[in-house]
Parts: structure tokens; sequence; C-alpha cells
């Protein structure tokens, strides 16, 4: 499949950005069509493309009405990881307009690698391999955390920077800077409030920012599953080993991994958790999941 000029839709996050980066490095992409959204916005931003552009999605899960768009296009890459793409990856195997990888057993990044690959294309293997530890939560290289905290400093211009820089210069020329964003993480995640359930197994936990980091701290406490609250942005982020997160969020409107999943609240939750908060800021205790 040979593309031309295509169009490229990534998440914002690390995996999303790491997609970008290794794309534009190839020189497949470019920063001027490259797109960087949200699940909820994807069609919104798909509608302004030409007819019979070709486009790269990565890092996001597409629904019914996007996919129902692929038609307009004369080609779709689509590289993702989400376990609600699996479907796409079942349905549209054969399409001949379509180059589609779906693994939920590594980043998006991780996939996008492998198709620049299949293309002859080398990679930064060391780039690569941090984005997915980071993604897949394996905790098991610490740069991958100096990574992702790079990502937020840096923001969508992270893109630009890494296209020319190789990982390990970008991680020691911003060390000062990483270490003072750790240290406030820490600060904040350890004095985030929260409210345990009555069977002292689950709680709800109160955040709007460094989400993942709240979520995995208080995991480490012994609760699971734990429920982020963001009532600024009105959504539930969920952090588990031991039940799917994933189904979990999609019966709410949402989606994402088995261990890490996420859905937008209503009016009804997001009055019932703003009063939720204010009595843990109480120090009252408050059921945890009301029917």
């Amino acid at each position: 499949m040979k593309l031309t000029n295509p169009y490229h839709f990534t998440h914002t996050d690390l995996d999303g950005y790491g997609c970008a980066v290794l794309l534009q490095r190839a020189g497949i992409t470019t920063p001027e069509r490259t797109k960087f959204v949200s699940y909820n916005d994807l069609k919104t931003e798909i509608v302004n493309v030409p007819k019979e552009s070709a486009i790269i999605i990565t890092d996001l899960s597409a629904n019914q009405q996007v996919m129902r768009m692929f038609s307009r296009f004369k080609h779709v890459v689509y590289l993702d990881h989400h376990t609600t793409s699996e479907w796409i990856a079942q349905t549209r195997a054969n399409d001949p307009k379509m180059d589609i990888i779906v693994d939920t057993e590594y980043c998006a990044t991780s996939i996008t690698a492998r198709w620049l690959k299949r293309r002859g294309i080398r990679v930064e293997e060391r780039f690569v391999k941090l984005v997915n530890d980071h993604d897949l939560w394996k905790n098991e290289m610490p740069d991958s955390d100096r990574l992702n905290i790079l990502t937020s400093l840096k923001g969508q211009d992270f893109v630009p920077y890494m296209v020319n820089m190789d990982v390990e210069d970008a991680l020691k020329r911003n060390a000062e800077d990483i270490d003072r964003k750790l240290e406030e993480r820490a600060d904040y995640v350890a004095n985030t409030k929260a409210i345990v359930s009555d069977d002292n197994k689950q709680c709800v936990a109160f955040a709007e920012k460094y989400q993942s980091y709240v979520g995995d701290y208080w995991i480490k406490q012994g609760y699971d599953p734990v429920f982020i609250i963001n009532l600024r942005c009105a959504r539930v982020s969920v952090r588990t080993k031991n039940i799917n997160a994933a189904k979990l969020c999609q019966q709410n409107g949402g989606g994402g991994h088995v261990c890490a999943a996420g859905f937008p609240m209503n009016d009804y939750m997001v009055e019932a958790m703003s009063k939720a908060f204010m009595e843990s800021v109480r120090g009252k205790a408050v059921p945890i999941l009301e029917e």
C-alpha cells in the first residue's frame, strides 16, 4: 500500500506521541497533517479530511460511525492496541483499502514500529521499548517514567522535539526539569483524597491530573479496583489488576484496556461525586457506589 501525504490521527499521550515521532522520522507523515485527538473527537476530525485522501489512525479506537466513514478514503492504515478495536480487525481484515494491525499485547508505538519495519524502515528500538514499558504499565525500565514526564513537560511539542533527537540525549538534556516534576507528582499523589468502600476493598480517589499514578498508588495500598474521579473533566478512570476495566467502562460509554480504562460521567454522577468529594474533605464516610 503506497501512501501519498496521509493525514495522521493519534492520541494525546506518550503512546500516541510516540507513533507520531516514528512516522515523522520516517518521512511518512508531516507535522501539518498530524492531528492529536481524544477518542471522542476522532469522528469530528475525520469529517474534515478530503475524500480520496489517505489516513493513518494510531492509538485510537474507532466506533461504528467512524468505520463507516473509512469508505471515503483511498487508503486507511489502522494501528491500535485497545480491546475495543478488535472487532475492526475481525470485520475489515480483508478490505484491500485497509492496512490493519490490532494487538493488545503491545502499545501502539510498538505496533507502528512493526508496520514501519515491514516497509523496510528502521526505528529507534530504545525509544519504542520505553514507550511500551510505560504504556503497558510494566514499569521494568526506570527511564520509561522519565520519558513520560518529558511528554508532560513538552506537551505536543514533544513530537517535533523528539523527531530529530535520540531518547538518551533528550532525557539527559532535561534531567533537572524531569526530577522536579517527579517530586511534584509524588507530593500530589500522596495527598489525594479518597473514599474507601465498606468492605475496605475498593476506593474512589479524586484527582485532576496524574490519574494513572493516583490509581497505582491506591492499588499499592491494597485497594482494587480504584476509581479516579476528575470532576473538572467529568470523567472516571479505572485502574485494576482483578477485573476487566475495559468491559466495565464500555458499559458506561467508554473503553480502554483490561487494567486501565475510563468513561465520561453523566450529570447525576457528577453531582453525586461532587457531594462525595466534599464529604471526604470533611472526613465523613460515604457509600462508594450507590445505585
